[in-house]
C-alpha cells in the first residue's frame, strides 16, 4: 500500500504542470510533460501510459481530431505579402550526394522520425529541430526538401525578406505568427538565411530590436511540437547566437563536395549518358571539380549536355568543352593546366591538335604546357 501511495505522489507531481503547460497552450510543455507521465505509469499502470502515449503518437501524426483544417499561411499585416511559401508537392526530389559522415547524420534524423510512435510510446521526445550549416550550394534547401519528400511532409519556406519589415517591431511579431502556424499543422518550417533573425546577441552592430528578435526565436523553438520539424540553414553558422545552437537537436555541416562526390554528382547528372563517357574523364573531372559546390557541378553537368546535344559533339568531347569555357571565364591561366591534365588522362586518345582546338591555344603552346607540366 504504501508503494504505491509513494508511486502515485510520484506521478501526481507532474499534474500541475500538465494543467498549466494546456491552460496556457505551451504545447511543448504539455507533450513533455505528458511523455513524463508514460514513463512514470507504465509499470505499474500500463493501461493508463498506452493510452497517454497513443494521444502522444496521433498528435505527432497530425491525425484525427489535431489535424487541422483550412489554415491559411500567414501573410504580414502592413504590405498582406505571404510569410510563407508552403508546398506539399515534393515529389521527384533528389537526395543531395554527401560522404559517409552526413549519410550517417541524416540517415539518424529519418530514422527518429519515422519511428516517433515507438520513441513516445518509451517516453521519448523524437527529434524534430535540425540546423543546417555550410558554404552556398552544398545542399542545405535540397535536403530539406527531400526530407520533406521522405517525411511525406509539406514544407513551408520563410521569406525573410518580406518578414525583415522595415519596421523592425513587426518582424517579432510576423515570427510570431508564422511558427503558430507550422505549430498547428504537421509540417516541415524551412528558415534559410537564418543568420538574419538569429544573429550574436553581443554583436554591438545590431540594434536593440534585432536582440529582442533572438528572444522570440528562443521563446518559439523552445515550445516546438514533435508533430512538426523545424529546419533552419545558414551559410554564416558563427553569426548565430550561441543560446539558438543548444535549441537544435542536431547540428549537421554540410562539406564542399570531394572528388568521389563530385563524380558521383555527374553520374548523376549525366544519367542513361553515363556508359558513353570515358573513365579517365570522369576521373580527370572529378579531380578537376572538387571543391566546386554542387550547384556548380551540376550546372557544368547540364551546359556539357546541351553542348552535346545542339553541336552534336561526342559527351566526351563536349565535357572537356565546357570544362576549358569554365576556365577561360575564372583563369586562363588554368587552360593550359587543364591541356596538361587532359593529355594525362587520355594520352594518345587525344591529340595536340585537338587539345588546341578545344582550348583555343595554338599547338606550339599546347605542347609548351604538356611539357611544362611532365617536367614538373
Amino acid at each position: 500500500m504504501r508503494k504505491n501511495n509513494i508511486i502515485e505522489q510520484s506521478w501526481a507531481n507532474d499534474l500541475p504542470a500538465l494543467v498549466e503547460a494546456g491552460l496556457l497552450e505551451d504545447k511543448k510543455n504539455l507533450e513533455l510533460s505528458a511523455i513524463s507521465l508514460v514513463r512514470r505509469l507504465r509499470n505499474e499502470f500500463p493501461d493508463v501510459a498506452k493510452g497517454i502515449a497513443a494521444v502522444l503518437s496521433g498528435y505527432s501524426k497530425g491525425n484525427g481530431a489535431f489535424r487541422s483544417v483550412g489554415v491559411s499561411p500567414p501573410a504580414d499585416r502592413d504590405t498582406h505579402a505571404n510569410l510563407l511559401q508552403v508546398d506539399d508537392a515534393t515529389r521527384g526530389a533528389l537526395k543531395p550526394v554527401f560522404d559517409a559522415r552526413i549519410e550517417s547524420e541524416v540517415a539518424r534524423f529519418v530514422a527518429e522520425r519515422e519511428r516517433a510512435e515507438e520513441l513516445l510510446k518509451a517516453g521519448v521526445m523524437p527529434a524534430n529541430k535540425l540546423l543546417l550549416t555550410g558554404a552556398p550550394g552544398t545542399g542545405k534547401t535540397m535536403l530539406a526538401t527531400w526530407l520533406a519528400q521522405k517525411l511525406e511532409m509539406k514544407i513551408a519556406v520563410f521569406d525573410l525578406a518580406t518578414s525583415l519589415s522595415s519596421l523592425l517591431g513587426n518582424t517579432g511579431l510576423n515570427i510570431k505568427r508564422i511558427f503558430s502556424y507550422a505549430k498547428q499543422e504537421s509540417i516541415i518550417l524551412f528558415l534559410d538565411e537564418f543568420d538574419a533573425i538569429a544573429k550574436r546577441r553581443d554583436d554591438a552592430t545590431d540594434v536593440g530590436e534585432l536582440k529582442r528578435i533572438v528572444n522570440v526565436l528562443l521563446k518559439e523553438m523552445e515550445s516546438w511540437p514533435s508533430r512538426s520539424i523545424l529546419i533552419a540553414a545558414t551559410n554564416h553558422p558563427e553569426l548565430l547566437d550561441p543560446a539558438i545552437y543548444r535549441r537544435f537537436d542536431s547540428c549537421v555541416s554540410l562539406p564542399l563536395p570531394d572528388k568521389e562526390q563530385v563524380i558521383a554528382i555527374i553520374a548523376r547528372s549525366l544519367g542513361e549518358r553515363l556508359d558513353t563517357v570515358s573513365p579517365s574523364i570522369l576521373d580527370l573531372l572529378g579531380e578537376v571539380l572538387k571543391g566546386k559546390n554542387a550547384s556548380e557541378i551540376v550546372l557544368y553537368s547540364n551546359n556539357a549536355i546541351k553542348h552535346h546535344l545542339i553541336n552534336e559533339m561526342p559527351l566526351d568531347e563536349s565535357l572537356m568543352t565546357t570544362l576549358l569555357d569554365c576556365a577561360r571565364r575564372e583563369n586562363s591561366k588554368k587552360i593550359g593546366i587543364l591541356c596538361y591534365a587532359m593529355k594525362q588522362a587520355l594520352g594518345s586518345k587525344i591529340s595536340v591538335r585537338k587539345l588546341a582546338e578545344l582550348s583555343g591555344l595554338s599547338t606550339t603552346t599546347v605542347q609548351y604546357h604538356i611539357k611544362k607540366g611532365v617536367k614538373q
